[in-house]
């Protein structure tokens, strides 16, 4: 069984963030819980096409994570607020 699966059926579809249309279908894990509202396809794909992994979401999340790391670890000096 796969980790993520879209969850389709009747009372499960969202607003798109892109086209703003009740038609996103989430992506969900083996206990049917959102990963995040963003992640998931919205079914008018002819004309909106939006679909957003969860691969691309949690590398997207390990990456700001990384740079966030960075930034505490090594502060500008010039950004200070004081």
């Amino acid at each position: 069984m796969k980790k993520y699966h879209l969850r389709y059926g009747r009372g499960n579809y969202g607003i798109c963030p892109q086209c703003g249309r009740r038609s996103f279908v989430f992506y969900v894990d083996r206990s049917n819980k959102k990963i995040n509202r963003y992640v998931g396809r919205c079914n008018y794909s002819n004309d909106c096409r939006y679909h957003y992994r969860p691969r691309d979401y949690f590398a997207d999340c390990s990456s700001r994570m990384a740079t966030q790391e960075n930034t505490v670890e090594n502060p500008d000096m010039d950004n200070m607020p004081f």
